[in-house]
């Protein structure tokens, strides 16, 4: 028997505000280098690697689950004794194909994540979690070009005024970052900067919502349960990290993209801050995702918007407690452009409300369930 949604809730909010947090509190975390230099560690290639290893875990969790449901099916026929078959494909057991269809969105995921985090450097960890609510926005627009493979349904006027109520929301929002300038942060990154990081985490909204197209895409015929592709992307997503664009960072460290991997590592294990931190990251990562798995099918689009709605401000809520009441050299500080982004966020989270239909907008035809039936957006719980 499965954990009621009382002590589900409350641990996947925990976890998804920590994730978050912890994340921020590590890049504005100031540390001697292998050089020598105090500098900040802001190392968003080793963010995303300790975020693919905690998603990893999860093939923990499916290989559990499939040593379940093959002992049922096992139990279901017993007057096969010894002549049972082993190599019968047993109902809710993915085929090993799976697997390696799920390293093309892992890429996404890695590039989406890197992408964001680079952001995350430039802008505060609020208007960084603001933005990320115009994924449903690109996401919208991205079924169209795919509408006859994905097999999705028409979108109607109610919907498109969402998607560009979303990005109304996303220019308030994106715009408060700017007027702040530098804000709480120590790293005085003007108001161009604010910019940049802005648009980074917009751009790895695109992203996400490719890739979640792409699993749809390519996982639509296969019966794969959450634990497995969350756990295939993580290995596959660890596996190019640390083959692929690591070797690529530290060999490009000097660029604005890249990183002194080395570093990292040397810092990780020379700074108990940033060991704990990093501990901390990783345990909220793999819980978000655990918990994330348990409440895919329990709730309904209008509750995973208000949740993560919730979260949002959870997150901001902690980050403005951690300025005024731990040290000032975290989080974030309210500022007169505060409003403005308060602002972008409500209007973004009236734009998903109404695009999930659980807003009625007057004016606008709305089908009866008898016309059509929703098509529910794949859970994602594993996200930074």
């Amino acid at each position: 028997m499965g954990l009621p949604l009382s002590i589900i809730l409350p641990f996947f909010f925990l976890f998804g505000t920590g994730t978050m947090i912890s994340a921020k509190i590590l890049m504005q975390t100031k540390v001697v280098n292998s050089h020598g230099l105090t500098v900040f560690f802001e190392r968003p290639w080793f963010q995303t690697l300790i975020m693919f290893l905690a998603m990893s875990l999860a093939l923990i969790k499916n290989a559990i689950d499939m040593k379940k449901l093959k002992k049922k099916h096992r139990e279901a026929q017993p007057l096969l004794g010894d002549n049972f078959d082993k190599s019968e494909k047993v109902p809710g057991v993915p085929e090993p194909i799976v697997a390696f269809l799920v390293a093309i969105p892992a890429t996404l995921d890695l590039l989406a994540t890197t992408v964001m985090s680079f952001g995350l450097v430039l802008i505060s960890v609020s208007v960084m979690q603001c933005l990320r609510a115009v994924m449903i926005a690109f996401a919208a627009i991205l079924e169209v070009f795919f509408a006859k493979q994905l097999k999705t349904e028409k979108k109607i006027g109610a919907q498109w005024f969402g998607v560009i109520l979303a990005f109304v929301g996303v220019f308030f929002v994106g715009y408060s970052s700017v007027l702040s300038g530098a804000g709480a942060d120590e790293n005085d990154n003007d108001g161009f900067a604010q910019l940049i990081g802005c648009l980074l985490v917009v751009i790895s909204q695109f992203i996400q919502a490719s890739q979640i197209i792409c699993e749809r895409f390519l996982l639509k015929s296969h019966d794969a349960p959450d634990a497995l592709v969350v756990g295939c992307e993580g290995g596959w997503g660890s596996i190019l990290c640390l083959v692929v664009f690591l070797p690529l960072a530290q060999l490009f460290k000097h660029k604005s993209w890249g990183e002194d991997v080395i570093d990292d590592f040397y810092v990780l294990r020379t700074n108990f801050h940033i060991k704990v931190f990093t501990g901390i990251y990783f345990g909220c990562i793999l819980g978000l995702n655990m918990f994330g798995m348990m409440i895919t099918s329990a709730l309904s689009a209008t509750h995973r918007t208000l949740f993560e709605a919730l979260r949002t401000v959870a997150i901001w809520v902690v980050d403005l407690g951690i300025y005024y009441w731990i040290s000032k050299d975290f989080g974030e500080a309210w500022t007169i452009y505060s409003y403005l982004e308060l602002f972008g966020f409500i209007v973004l989270v009236i734009a998903t409300l109404i695009y999930n239909k659980s807003l009625k907008v007057p004016g606008f035809f709305y089908p009866t369930p008898k016309e059509t039936e929703d098509v529910e957006e794949p859970a994602r719980p594993a996200e930074e």
